[in-house]
């Protein structure tokens, strides 16, 4: 390469770094959290999840069938256990009407009939919403709970008994859960 070329390229080079140099970006990061009374920090990202159900054919739902369960955990970090051997966790419906004690499938324009959301522990059996799941904590050698846990479930929708139609739309169905250690 000739020096003309590299005197070129040197000035390029440079000029593209003091261009860089002028440019400035600005934004604003906000942190937020919450401190509760609890043996354990959930993990960053499990306190507010959202499960992709998928795209639901009406034949998957139709006459009160079930679609595949899509499994959800919510993580828990820094545990400091005494005594407790199990944990219970409890969800409740937000926002959205409970029907057959599942969660309604809210649509754009109100619930969407002929369908709901359950919610189930990690083996599949189906809970109602307000009742009680619980898992036994893991525990050291000690008998005492480690500091990272998991809570497993399983979440499926289920077409209602008999129905013989089911609305169509995106939806949106929204659970708060509670944690409590026994």
């Amino acid at each position: 390469m000739n020096n003309t070329v590299k005197m070129v390229i040197a000035a390029a080079m440079t000029m593209g770094v003091v261009a860089s140099a002028n440019a400035v970006n600005t934004g604003k990061v906000t942190f937020k959290g919450k401190i509760e009374e609890s043996p354990c920090s959930i993990v960053v990202g499990d306190e507010d999840q959202t499960i992709n159900m998928g795209h639901i054919g009406t034949g998957s739902l139709i006459g009160g069938k079930k679609t595949t369960a899509v499994s959800f955990h919510i993580g828990l970090q820094d545990c400091t256990f005494t005594d407790e051997k199990t944990m219970t966790t409890t969800f409740q419906g937000v926002g959205a009407i409970a029907t057959q004690d599942n969660l309604a499938l809210m649509g754009v324009s109100g619930e969407l009939k002929g369908a709901s959301l359950v919610i189930g522990d990690s083996a599949g059996n189906a809970k109602k919403l307000g009742d009680a799941i619980s898992q036994k904590l893991i525990l050291n050698s000690s008998g005492v709970g480690l500091a990272t846990q998991q809570a497993d479930f399983k979440a499926w929708l289920v077409g209602d008994t008999g129905g013989t139609s089911v609305d169509l739309g995106e939806f949106t169905s929204v659970a708060n859960f509670q944690i409590e250690y026994q």
